[in-house]
């Protein structure tokens, strides 16, 4: 099945590709590793105060979780 890993941070970031992942627990290792790069590479950038939320959806729609940091 394949999952879609959405970012806001203020501004919505779609994921249109998403991953082909085997089982839920992969697509949690994807979803932790995926916002760890998120915020290595636009962390800086993020204000005091701010957030960044990932929702981590199936390809049906359903959704299966939101990671959300806080500044």
């Amino acid at each position: 099945m394949r999952y879609f890993f959405h970012i806001h941070d203020g501004i919505s970031k779609p994921d249109e590709i998403g991953m082909e992942c085997a089982t839920e627990r992969e697509v949690w290792a994807h979803a932790l590793v995926a916002c760890g790069e998120f915020l290595t590479d636009h962390g800086a950038l993020m204000a005091i105060g701010s957030g960044l939320q990932m929702n981590v959806v199936d390809e049906n729609g359903r959704e299966l979780w939101t990671l959300t940091l806080q500044a």
